[in-house]
């Protein structure tokens, strides 16, 4: 039995693109067209999947008609499967099923069969049998949105604490769809002082620090431990939301006034203060931490911002002493790269080109594309502007010999064009993969155990298990694996790894394993490996998506890259959340936008994290004009100090507005989203989007005529 795949393409792309995003077809329904959809024999596989698309009485007609076949690889997912679908209907049905699946070797189905089973249970009336599933479950290995359902099935057996559980239930996990008010029947007037302040802290658990930080600030209205309630909301505002600073400061003199101060607090002052853009009361924080803590990191970090203040603000005369103080004292730290650009980008602002070559020389013995390379690029402009062509050339085509498709190096091979009129790289009209990825399971060179396994494995992710497929597959992975080579063994990773969704073991995987075939850069008889270490993670979500949205896809892949290196579950220090990262507060406006509900439980979700990632970007990208670097960089830096940066330097060419850009997290991240963008589109794209995508990461002008309409 072969499945019709351009049908599934055109439904699954209906689906996506219109309405609200959720699928009434199973969410693993994009897996099927990347992890194979020819299954012979197979019919019980079909059926499941089937029965996943259908809803209501249909849904449970089919499920009761249901017989597993022994032939089934996946029978106790399918079990899940099915009790899942009879347990509001047919509860006494779904405990059988559950009860089949409850045996699964997969520690993920077990405990989602235990969950089911419970519920079902007390859906029957068996409280003691539901009691003592869920006692057995305790909280180990579970997830805040596992633990929230099991505090709410303990509510429902054990009806002599009912009220109680509800009322834990909606302090601990707030954002929990089982812990609001109209099913626990508790509202926030409710609760004490002490619940409402347990209560912030299940907000900032989840990450949702604008809740926590609007109850910190109730309790400190009311005078509820005002200093620790003012110390919380003053670090929330100023490291987590990154709003109000003058509020947080006002807050942090009322610490100081009840404690003293610290260096905690004395750090904190002064980022109020440069928030605020108040650079020399900074300076003054700065200037007493130095004086007051003799040894340690923090003093070079305030060394650091003595020189950044006056430089961000354009006074290089004033910075570059501090600089100097600086690389005199912190050979060995981690920000001397940063001060020696800083100090090196001041002089060439000042017009001081001989002085700032020799900065730039001490750049070089550090590597680094965005330390060396940026280097080698900005001597070759400084020796132009010096009219010492044959040493600019030399700096350009160094840099791209030893930086090849990078940021730097096409900007230093449109130097070479526009100055000295070399053609550019070769690479531009080379083809690329272009046609479908055809899955391959290698089950015709697997027998016995390691064929059972892939077929698992594969039955598994199409039903939408994705982390029980992997930790079945990982047990044999390295023997399976030695069994192929080559091109069939790029195919095959490919389609296991992507099937699992674990993007960032099949990058991480290919890179260690094709070393030695992979090369300085993609080329023709290397496309095929790069593309492994370079995927299209989550194309099922992202082409539909961006499709819409009207941005190109290797554009998000090249965040993603950046962002979590494909990681479904990575939360940032500042945590921002899932594949592509969004902080939560940024996810809420996004929502609204969309109309749809940001839920943090839900946020790691491949296919929500995507759209409203995509969504963002795309809003960005319209706001910057198609320029991709600046559109990047606003990514991270937010859409509001990007702009302004620019607008303050309005009418400076790409290169230069590039480094003006202050942050330097932000400025990294757009160069280093850009190489990743050059090998997405040396690998994936043909000639002419090649070109056209160049031309959006490498304006020439710079388009200043920004839009507003991402304003946070």
């Amino acid at each position: 039995m072969i499945w019709n795949l351009p049908v599934l393409i055109v439904l699954s792309n209906l689906f996506l693109l219109g309405g609200p995003f959720i699928l009434p077809y199973p969410k693993t329904l994009m897996h099927v067209m990347d992890t194979g959809v020819d299954m012979p024999g197979d019919d019980c596989l079909h059926r499941l999947v089937k029965i996943q698309g259908f809803s209501g009485q249909k849904a449970v007609a089919a499920a009761k008609d249901f017989r597993m076949s022994g032939t089934c690889k996946a029978a106790d997912a399918g079990a899940l499967i099915l009790g899942k679908v009879l347990q509001q209907d047919a509860p006494k049905q779904a405990v059988s099923w559950f009860e089949k699946a409850i045996k699964s070797p997969s520690r993920v189905i077990r405990l989602h069969a235990s969950l089911g089973l419970a519920g079902a249970l007390a859906g029957i009336g068996k409280d003691a049998r539901a009691r003592r599933i869920l006692e057995h479950l305790g909280s180990k290995h579970l997830s805040v949105k596992d633990q929230a359902l099991v505090l709410f099935l303990e509510s429902k057996v054990r009806p002599q604490q009912r009220k109680a559980l509800l009322r834990r239930l909606f302090i601990d996990f707030p954002t929990s769809k089982w812990a609001q008010a109209n099913r626990t029947g508790v509202h926030e007037s409710d609760l004490s002082n002490d619940e409402l302040f347990e209560r912030a802290e299940g907000f900032s658990r989840v990450f949702d620090h604008g809740e926590a930080a609007r109850i910190y600030k109730r309790l400190h209205g009311l005078g509820y431990r005002p200093v620790e309630t003012a110390w919380r909301l003053a670090r929330i505002l100023l490291f987590k939301l990154r709003t109000r600073p003058r509020e947080a400061l006002n807050l942090l003199k009322e610490v100081e006034a009840a404690r003293g101060d610290s260096r905690d607090l004395l750090m904190a002052r002064a980022k109020a203060y440069k928030m605020l853009e108040e650079y020399d009361r900074a300076a003054q924080i700065y200037h007493t931490v130095i004086q007051r803590y003799r040894h340690g990191r923090i003093r070079a970090k305030c060394y650091y911002y003595l020189g950044w203040l006056p430089y961000d603000h354009g006074k290089y005369n004033q910075a570059i002493p501090w600089f100097d103080t600086f690389l005199r004292r912190y050979h060995h730290s981690p920000l001397r790269t940063y001060i020696l650009w800083f100090k090196a980008w001041s002089l060439i602002k000042l017009g001081r080109l001989a002085d700032a070559d020799r900065t730039l020389q001490r750049m070089i013995p550090y590597g680094n594309n965005l330390v060396a390379g940026k280097a080698m690029y900005w001597l070759g402009v400084t020796a132009h502007e010096l009219h010492d062509f044959d040493a600019s050339r030399q700096w350009f085509k160094r840099l791209i010999d030893k930086y090849p498709m990078t940021y730097y190096s096409i900007l230093a091979w449109r130097r070479l064009g526009q100055w000295y009129k070399i053609q550019g790289p070769k690479w531009l009209d080379a083809p690329g993969i272009t046609g479908p990825f055809v899955p391959y399971w290698g089950l015709d060179r697997l027998s016995g155990r390691y064929r059972d396994v892939i077929l698992r494995v594969r039955a598994l992710a199409i039903l939408g298990f994705r982390q029980a497929a992997f930790r079945t597959y990982r047990r044999y992975r390295h023997r399976i694996e030695r069994r192929f080579r080559g091109r069939d063994a790029v195919r095959f990773l490919r389609t296991v790894y992507g099937a699992t969704g674990q993007w960032r073991a099949l990058s991480e995987t290919a890179a260690r394993r094709f070393r030695n075939m992979l090369g300085p850069v993609p080329s023709g008889k290397t496309l095929d490996y790069w593309s492994l270490v370079y995927p299209q993670a989550e194309s099922w979500f992202v082409r539909p998506y961006a499709r819409k949205e009207g941005i190109d896809p290797l554009w998000v892949y090249s965040i993603m890259r950046q962002e979590s290196h494909f990681s479904l579950s990575k939360v940032s220090v500042a945590d921002a959340i899932g594949i592509m990262q969004m902080i939560p507060e940024t996810a809420k406006r996004v929502g609204k936008e969309l109309g749809l509900a940001y839920d943090p439980m839900e946020f790691f979700r491949p296919e929500i994290n995507i759209r409203f990632c995509i969504h963002y970007l795309a809003s960005l990208f319209r706001d910057f004009k198609g320029q991709v670097v600046f559109a990047s960089a606003a990514y991270n830096g937010g859409a509001p100090p990007i702009r302004r940066m620019m607008l303050a330097h309005r009418n400076a060419p790409m290169d230069r507005m590039v480094e003006d850009i202050s942050y330097n997290q932000s400025r990294n991240y757009c160069r280093k989203v850009a190489e990743h963008m050059l090998r997405y589109i040396r690998i994936y794209a043909g000639p002419k989007r090649r070109r056209s995508l160049l031309k959006a990461l490498y304006p020439d002008p710079v388009d200043y005529k920004l839009g507003r309409h991402v304003n946070y």
